[in-house]
């Protein structure tokens, strides 16, 4: 209620996303259209300074929130899959949430504990030291209304595979910076992580690209400036 309230009389509003923009739009109708404004935030400068170089050994990165809507399931059973054929792949999980014990215990069941690392909460810092290890940052959302980690990932030059939920295909060329897959599609996940895995030059060729589009789009100088517009719009200076 009072977020609704707040919309409806404000007199602009910022929205992260177009898909964040649409919500919106289905939340309070579109007699409030003319005041939504999408300006996606800008990338704290340190993700661009990560080192990296390709990683020998096969580690997906995954870093978020630890519950349903991330698609962490589909990221365990695809790993489960995706193990029959390389035999010595691995899964780091950093994050913390209510569904934590859960995804353990679904590791256990699936044989993967050996296989899968819960590091719970970690600094910003310490998942970029994490970055250098690893082959691919692999985020399956069913639903994101932005997809910080992606940007994040994307930035630090590590590839991508990420679900087509939300705002995050408006981020994410296909084939060029990144692999979109089906949201809840287990098998197209390890088909493309295998793939991935596999050719590690089109991966690091993504990945190059990526990172340059996201200093493109994604930084603050320019959200800043858009914002700033507005607000000069709206005054009418």
């Amino acid at each position: 209620y009072f977020l609704r309230q707040a919309i409806v009389e404000a007199d602009q509003i910022i929205a992260f996303s177009q898909f964040s923009r649409d919500l919106i739009i289905k939340g309070i109708g579109d007699t409030f259209i003319k005041k939504i404004n999408v300006i996606a935030p800008g990338v704290e400068s340190s993700w661009f300074e990560v080192e990296r170089k390709p990683s020998s050994s096969p580690t997906l990165l995954f870093w978020g929130r630890i519950e349903e809507e991330k698609g962490l399931p589909e990221l365990l059973h695809a790993l489960k899959t995706a193990s029959e054929i390389i035999k010595d792949i691995k899964l780091t999980m950093v994050g913390e949430g209510s569904r934590l014990e859960d995804y353990k215990s679904l590791a256990t069941e699936l044989s993967l504990t050996d296989q899968v690392e819960f590091t719970g909460w970690l600094s910003s810092s310490q998942i970029q030291n994490r970055i250098p290890k690893s082959s691919l940052g692999v985020f399956p959302s069913r639903i994101e209304s932005f997809g910080l980690s992606v940007i994040e990932s994307m930035a630090a030059g590590l590839p991508v595979i990420a679900s087509t939920g939300g705002a995050v295909p408006e981020n994410i060329e296909e084939s060029m910076t990144g692999t979109l897959v089906p949201v809840n599609d287990v098998q197209a996940l390890a088909r493309e992580i295998i793939s991935l895995l596999r050719d590690p030059k089109h991966a690091e060729s993504m990945a190059k690209s990526a990172k340059k589009r996201v200093q493109e789009k994604f930084n603050w100088d320019k959200a800043a400036n858009k914002t700033v517009d507005l607000y000069n719009l709206f005054a009418g200076t």
